[in-house]
């Protein structure tokens, strides 16, 4: 018999179908007779029979519940602080306290946790005093408010029936739209930004009905839990998942640089994350959103290129060795950010993004030509006054994600750090910018011209920072006049500033410039350039030896 379950089109329901088929994979290795296999349409199970198939997918759904709702910490197995009565041998034990994972723990609430125990009031004075010894004994307490004895391990994963029987009193499903009589009314743990029941009915006046799903999507909900990648910050969680409308394509990108590759691992010690744990990655370090997203594309194409034995490729055939396949797929990449806010959460913001292709590309050029976009990451690293991160560096990732310009804000950053003399690699950052720029707006500015303003403002500090014989005294009258020169709003304006510096230091101007290339390029663009540069030598003249070089993310 085959039991065939279709793509949803839906990135959440589909990625549940990805997840049963990892499960699945794991669970048949004890069913010889079941037999699993997709296409880009849909996942087929084969069985001897429909109660086969049944009892396949009520093992998968139990194993997933171990995994991601009736888990326990590091913490609570070595407390072991369950009090547990087993009727059969009349004996008592101990066991971990349980709590479910960071995502489902946003749809699970004390009412959902389900328990075979009796009441302590309600026990028989045998047992109870029995009871009362063994605690006494062990320093242990009952479970819950009411303190229950437990019979059974709690379990708070939601009850699906597989495989029903079908009648005649049929509706249709709201998500993928198969008639069935087994319908339940759609909630949160269905969809993670599904309203629950009764907020629907509370904020939307004419919410009276909620609407039905059918029991093989709320079973294909539950398990996108697997394919769910995910890092909890405080009350933040961050989520990433892939998606792709080609199952195949889905399941193949997962196995590659998703929730089935060496990228997704498991905190056994408090399940805070399941991604990130490489020190030397960026996944670890990301705190927003477009950071989360930028360091997933940067340690993933580490980690295909790590796995890539032979290096003598031109860049664009060590680009399709490693990426050829996932960039000819239509993979898109969601990321959602949660904040907690008591007994609920807030969805900060949910990103679609698809160009994948683009920023590959990108990262496999700038690796290419040897700019370290791990240094230029943490470079853009800014913390507020009280030490808090600031938002620029995810703004700045947010623009290159989106092939915006990047000038103004790299050099407000990079003036910044200077000025507040903090590590930052400012040649690595300048390499970046200019390598990005070409890509995006090379009609805008060119290579030469590019490096015209990068000359242009080296000279600014080295002619003076030469002529006073390398005294650093100098560098400070340099900082100011560099302060002068960037707050410039017009091409006169900053001409006139260039002529005073050329009075003052002797500095010498390029033809380029005095032959009217401002007026041909932008010049907010010519004038970050500028600064840049500038602020290149001015870091490397006033850092001591020791420290030059140093970047480290704060």
């Amino acid at each position: 018999m085959e039991y065939k379950i279709n793509v949803r089109n839906h990135w959440w329901f589909d990625a549940g179908i990805v997840g049963l088929y990892f499960i699945g994979s794991k669970v048949k290795k004890n069913h010889s007779n079941i037999n699993l296999s997709f296409d880009a349409d849909r996942l087929i199970i084969e069985g001897k029979n429909e109660e086969e198939i049944r009892i396949f997918l009520e093992q998968c759904y139990s194993f997933l519940a171990l995994m991601y709702w009736n888990t326990s910490t590091k913490e609570q197995i070595a407390r072991n602080e369950l009090v547990l009565y087993n009727k059969e041998t009349k004996e008592f034990s101990v066991a971990p306290k349980r709590q479910a994972t960071p995502v489902v723990s946003n749809f699970v609430k004390g009412t959902s946790w389900k328990v075979d125990g009796e009441e302590y009031e309600k026990l028989d004075d045998i047992l109870k005093s029995r009871t009362d010894e063994y605690l006494k004994e062990t320093g242990k307490s009952l479970w819950g408010n009411k303190k229950k004895l437990l019979f059974t391990l709690p379990e708070c994963h939601p009850d699906i029936k597989i495989l029903p029987r079908e009648n005649n009193r049929q509706s249709a499903c709201s998500v993928c739209g198969k008639l069935t009589s087994n319908l339940t009314e759609i909630s949160q743990p269905s969809f993670l930004l599904f309203a629950s029941k009764s907020a629907a009915q509370s904020f939307h006046t004419q919410g009276k009905k909620s609407a039905k799903i059918c029991w093989e999507c709320e079973l294909l909900s539950k398990f996108t839990m697997d394919t769910i990648n995910y890092k909890k910050d405080g009350t933040s969680l961050s989520i990433l998942l892939l998606n792709s409308q080609n199952l195949k394509d889905n399941i193949d990108n997962q196995s590659k640089i998703g929730s089935n590759s060496v990228i997704r691992s498991l905190d056994s010690d408090y399940f805070y994350k399941n991604i990130g744990f490489d020190p030397d990655g960026l996944i670890g370090k990301a705190k927003m959103s477009y950071e989360l997203l930028w360091s997933y594309f940067v340690d993933t194409y580490a980690v295909l290129k790590s796995n890539e034995a032979i290096t003598d490729f031109s860049e664009e055939d060590l680009f399709l060795r490693l990426l050829g396949d996932i960039v000819s797929s239509s993979m898109e990449i969601i990321v959602i950010n949660l904040d907690g806010k008591g007994q609920t959460f807030l969805t900060k913001e949910l990103i679609f993004y698809n160009d994948v292709s683009y920023v590959y590309r990108l990262l496999s050029h700038l690796i290419s030509i040897n700019v370290d976009v791990k240094s230029v990451y943490n470079s853009l690293y800014e913390t507020d006054g009280k030490g808090n991160l600031t938002p620029s560096r995810n703004n700045v990732l947010k623009k290159v994600l989106n092939k915006y310009c990047i000038v103004s804000d790299v050099e407000a950053i990079t003036f910044r750090k200077i000025y507040e003399n903090k590590p930052i690699k400012v040649s690595n950052v300048l390499n970046f910018l200019k390598e990005y720029y070409l890509i995006i707006k090379e009609d805008i500015m060119n290579r030469e011209q590019i490096e015209v303003a990068v000359n242009l403002g080296k000279q600014i500090v080295y002619q003076p920072y030469m002529i006073s014989g390398e005294d650093k005294e100098v560098l400070k009258k340099i900082k100011g006049d560099l302060f002068a020169l960037r707050k410039t709003r017009t091409v006169t304006d900053f001409i006139t500033q260039l002529n005073t510096l050329q009075f003052r230091y002797g500095i010498s101007v390029s033809k380029s410039i005095l032959d009217g290339i401002l007026n041909e390029v932008s010049f907010e663009d010519f004038k970050g350039y500028c600064i840049m540069g500038a602020l290149n030598n001015f870091n490397y003249y006033n850092s001591p030896k020791k420290q030059k070089g140093d970047n480290k993310d704060e």
